[in-house]
C-alpha cells in the first residue's frame, strides 16, 4: 500500500497530541510480522521531534514487551521515538527500526543527528552511523551540557557502549572550539554516573589535535563527580626556560557524603626538566585531608633571589605538606600536619608566591578541645628539614625557628564566682558579679639555626647548634564589671608567673602583677531618615610590676616573653556609621594611642611595644584605622571601598608603618584597586591592578609594583583574555625582580570544570 500520510491523532489515546507526517507509506505483511517503509517523516508532540529520510519498522504481534534497557547516551530516546511512531505502524510490539538519510531527533534532554540509526528492542542493541549527540544541562557537574561527535556509537542493554573516532565537547557550535579526541572509548552507564576507558586521546582545538593526553582523561564522570583535563599553560621564565604545564583535576562524593578531589599538574621545561605537582583531599564531616607533592630531578643550577651564590645538595628535588584534621564527639579536634623538603631553596626557587606571603608550615600535632567553660590544647612539633621561610639568606644572620616539643595549655574561661555590693554600679539588687578566669601551660621549645650551605648528607639544622627552653607558666584573672548611668567600669588584678630553664642554666623565676581599670561607654545617635552614629570611648589604666626575685628574659621565646612592668593609660575611641535599614557600618574609625606616665619604665606588652628609642613627649606608638565602604550607604560608588592603616613610632622612626588599600568598580566590566605599605625607611611598595571586561568575549588584567622607599623588588603583569562560551584562552607577559622571573605565559582553560555555564570561570595566573 502506498500512498500520502496525514495524520493528525486525538489526544485520548495517548498522553500528549501527537503529530505523524510521511510522504509515503508502505506496509506488508511477512508471516507473523509487519514490515512498515516511510519516506520523508516527521514526528512531532510536546517536548520531541524527529526527522529522517526512510524509515524502515519491523513488528510482531503484540505480546510481551522487550526487556527493559539501559541506554547511557542516545538509547534515552528509543522509547519516546517507537510511542510516538504508532500512528504510522499501528499496534504491535517492534522488532527492528532503522532511520537513514538525514536523521534528526530532538528532546527535553537534547538532541541527536545522524546519518543512519539501527534499533533493535528484544536485544537491546542500538547502533548508530556518524553521530553528533548533545546532553543538555545537567548531565555533568554544574550544570554544562555534554557533546559526542563520533563516527559510530553502539550502546547495549547492560548500559555498556563503544564509541569508534569520537570526540567529547562542550561546544555546540558546528565546528567546536574545544574538544578531546578518543581513536576508541568504550564506557559503562551506573547509577552514579559514567566510566569510561579510552585510547589515543588528544587535545583538539578548533578541528587541530595540539596535544596528546593520556587515557586517564576519560575516568568518572557524573553529577557529583568529573576527572580529567583541566587547563594547558605555557611559561617562559628564568627558573624554567620554557615551560609546558598540564593540569588534571578529578572530584567525587562517596556514600557518606564525603568530597574526594585530585590535582596533578605534570610539566616539562627546558632548564629544568621535569617538575610534577600533585594534590589529593578529602572533606567530611570527622575527617579532612589535603597533601600537597612536589618533585623534580632538577637537570639545572640553582637560581636564586640570595646575596651568594648557594649551592643544593642533590639534584632529587621535592616538597611534601600534609594537612589532616580528624573531630572526635564534637569537641576534640587533632590536626597531624607535616612539612618536608628536601633542601632550603625548594620553596625560594618553585614556589616564591607561598614563600613570601603565607605562615611558615611545621610538621606538628595538634590536639584541641572546647568545652563549655575551658579550653585545652597540645602541640608537638616536629624537627622538618627544611621547614621555614629562609629569610636571612638575604644577608648575613643563619635562619632559624622555634619549635615547641611539647606544650600543654589550659584555660578557664571567665566565669562569676561571688557577689559584692556595689550600690548605684550594681544590677537590680544592688550588687555587682566577680569574675573569675585562669590558666597554665607547661612548654619545651627549642631553637634550631640552619646553615644554607651545607656537605652532602649533613642536617642543615644540626650544623649549627641549638637552643632549649623547658617553662612552666600559670595565670589569674578577676574583675568586677560595673555600669551606671551609661558608663562602665571595670576594675581587676592580674597575675603572671612562670618559672622556666635554658639549656644547662638553673631554673630562673618571674612573677608579675597587674592592676587595671576600665572605663568605657557607648554613644549613639539616630538622624532624620535612619541614619546613624555610634561611638565607643575606652580608657585603660594600667600598672604591672614584677617582685623582687624575677629574672629578666635573655632570649624572647613569643610573645609572654615581652612582657615587661610598667605603667601605661591606653586610650581607644571606636566609631560606627550605618545606614538606613542596614546593621553593617558603613564606615568604621579606629584610634588608639598610649600615655606613659613614667618615661623610664613603660609598660610593654605584644599591642604597644615602645622599644623605638625615645619617644615623642609622653605618648607610645598610636595607631589608627579607617574602613569605609560607601556602597553600604546606597552611594553611587558603588564597589568603592578603602582600607587605611597608619601607625605612628618614636620622634626618631615617625611614621613608623602606613598601609593603604583602596578600589572601585565604576562599571560593571572595570574594576581597579591600589594598595601600597611603608615601614619607617626600610621599605615601601605599592600595587596598582585594573581588570577590563571588553564585550562578552574579551578582557585584560594588569598589575603594576612600584617603589618609594628602598629596594624590595618589583613586578609587573599584563594579559588578555578571550572568553568563549565554553573556554578560556589567557595569554600574558610577567617580569618580577625580585624573583629573576621574566617571561610569559599562555593558558587554555574548559569551563566546564571550573563553574556553571555562562560564567566567565576564574582569572588564571603564570
Amino acid at each position: 500500500m502506498i500512498l500520502p500520510v496525514l495524520i493528525a491523532l486525538w489526544a485520548a489515546p495517548f498522553p500528549q497530541e501527537i503529530v505523524a507526517k510521511a510522504e509515503t507509506v508502505r506496509s506488508e505483511t511477512k508471516g507473523d510480522e509487519t514490515w512498515v517503509e516511510v519516506t520523508d517523516l516527521r514526528l512531532e508532540a510536546e517536548g520531541f521531534q524527529a526527522e529522517a529520510d526512510f524509515a524502515f519498522f519491523r513488528l510482531a504481534p503484540k505480546g510481551d514487551r522487550a526487556p527493559t534497557a539501559t541506554h547511557a547516551l542516545a538509547g534515552r530516546w528509543m522509547g519516546p521515538l517507537l510511542s510516538r511512531a504508532q500512528p504510522l505502524t499501528g499496534d504491535g510490539r517492534f522488532l527492528e527500526v532503522r532511520l537513514q538519510g538525514s536523521v534528526s531527533i530532538q528532546g527535553i534532554e537534547g538532541s541527536l543527528l545522524c546519518s543512519q540509526l539501527l534499533y533493535l528492542p528484544r536485544e537491546g542493541l542500538l547502533e548508530i552511523e556518524n553521530v553528533d549527540l548533545l546532553l543538555d544541562a545537567g548531565v555533568l557537574p554544574s550544570g554544562w551540557p555534554l557533546r559526542l561527535v563520533a563516527r559510530s556509537l553502539v550502546e547495549n542493554a547492560d548500559g555498556s557502549f563503544r564509541v569508534v573516532d569520537g570526540k567529547m565537547t562542550t561546544c555546540d557550535e558546528d565546528a567546536p572550539h574545544f574538544a578531546v579526541r578518543a581513536g576508541s572509548l568504550e564506557g559503562m552507564a551506573g547509577e552514579e554516573g559514567i566510566r569510561w576507558k579510552a585510547e589515543s586521546v588528544a587535545l583538539e582545538v578548533l578541528g587541530t589535535k595540539v596535544l596528546p593526553l593520556p587515557a586517564t582523561f576519560f575516568q568518572d564522570w557524573g553529577e557529583t563527580g568529573i576527572a580529567g583535563f583541566h587547563s594547558i599553560a605555557v611559561s617562559s621564565n628564568d627558573r624554567y626556560g620554557t615551560r609546558v604545564e598540564t593540569r588534571w583535576r578529578g572530584a567525587s562524593e562517596d556514600s557518606r557524603g564525603r568530597q574526594w578531589s585530585w590535582a596533578l599538574a605534570p610539566s616539562a621545561s627546558t632548564r629544568r626538566g621535569f617538575p610534577l605537582e600533585a594534590e589529593f583531599g578529602v572533606d567530611g564531616d570527622n575527617v579532612s585531608s589535603n597533601w600537597k607533592l612536589f618533585h623534580l630531578r632538577d637537570e639545572e643550577s640553582d637560581v636564586h633571589p640570595y646575596a651568594r651564590r648557594i649551592r643544593r645538595s642533590e639534584d632529587e628535588r621535592w616538597r611534601a605538606r600534609v594537612e589532616n584534621r580528624f573531630t572526635f564527639k564534637k569537641s576534640w579536634v587533632l590536626d597531624a600536619d607535616l612539612a618536608l623538603t628536601s633542601d632550603v631553596l625548594v620553596d625560594p626557587e618553585f614556589f616564591p608566591g607561598a614563600w613570601r606571603t603565607q605562615e611558615d608550615q611545621v610538621s606538628q600535632l595538634y590536639l584541641a578541645r572546647r568545652g563549655r567553660d575551658h579550653f585545652f590544647e597540645a602541640t608537638v612539633e616536629g624537627s622538618d628539614s627544611a621547614g621555614f621561610s629562609p629569610f636571612a639568606g638575604f644577608g648575613d644572620s643563619l635562619p632559624g625557628h622555634f619549635e615547641s616539643r611539647p606544650s600543654f595549655r589550659w584555660e578557664a574561661f571567665s566565669s562569676t564566682l561571688a557577689s559584692t555590693p556595689a550600690g548605684p554600679f550594681g544590677g537590680a539588687d544592688g550588687r555587682a558579679p566577680v569574675n573569675f578566669s585562669w590558666g597554665g601551660e607547661l612548654a619545651s621549645f627549642q631553637f634550631r639555626e640552619t646553615s644554607l650551605d651545607t656537605h652532602l648528607g649533613v642536617d642543615p639544622f644540626l650544623s649549627q647548634g641549638e637552643f632549649r627552653r623547658n617553662r612552666g607558666r600559670v595565670w589569674w584573672e578577676s574583675s568586677i564589671p560595673l555600669h551606671a548611668a551609661g558608663i562602665s567600669l571595670r576594675p581587676g588584678i592580674r597575675m603572671d608567673g612562670a618559672s622556666w630553664t635554658d639549656d644547662s642554666a638553673s631554673a630562673e623565676e618571674r612573677v608579675l602583677a597587674e592592676a587595671y581599670l576600665d572605663i568605657s561607654s557607648t554613644l549613639s545617635r539616630a538622624y532624620t531618615g535612619g541614619w546613624g552614629h555610634r561611638v565607643q570611648p575606652l580608657i585603660r589604666f594600667r600598672n604591672r610590676r614584677a617582685s623582687q626575685d624575677s629574672s629578666p628574659i635573655q632570649r624572647v621565646v613569643d610573645s609572654w616573653d615581652l612582657l615587661a612592668p610598667g605603667q601605661a593609660v591606653e586610650m581607644s575611641l571606636r566609631q560606627y556609621w550605618t545606614a538606613p535599614s542596614q546593621s553593617t557600618p558603613w564606615m568604621e574609625l579606629d584610634l588608639r594611642l598610649p600615655w606613659y606616665p613614667d618615661l623610664a619604665a613603660p609598660l610593654s606588652d605584644s599591642n604597644f611595644l615602645p622599644d623605638h628609642g625615645d619617644r615623642a613627649g609622653d605618648f607610645g606608638p598610636g595607631e589608627i584605622r579607617i574602613w569605609l565602604e560607601p556602597e553600604r550607604a546606597g552611594s553611587s560608588f558603588s564597589g568603592a571601598w578603602l582600607n587605611a592603616r597608619l601607625r605612628r613610632g618614636d620622634s626618631k622612626a615617625g611614621l613608623e608603618e602606613g598601609y593603604l588599600s583602596t578600589g572601585f568598580r565604576p562599571f560593571e566590566n572595570l574594576s581597579a584597586s591600589l594598595a601600597y605599605r611603608e615601614v619607617r625607611d626600610l621599605f615601601g611598595i605599592g600595587v596598582v591592578a585594573a581588570d577590563w571586561r571588553l564585550g562578552r568575549a574579551w578582557g585584560v588584567s594588569c598589575r603594576q609594583a612600584f617603589t618609594t622607599e628602598g629596594d624590595p623588588g618589583v613586578f609587573s603583569e599584563i594579559s588578555l583574555q578571550h572568553y568563549a562560551h565554553d573556554f578560556q584562552l589567557e595569554a600574558g607577559v610577567h617580569r618580577d625582580e625580585t624573583l629573576g622571573r621574566s617571561g610569559f605565559f599562555f593558558s587554555l582553560t574548559p569551563l566546564f570544570l571550573m563553574g556553571t555555564p555562562g560564567s566567565p570561570g576564574p582569572r588564571m595566573s603564570p
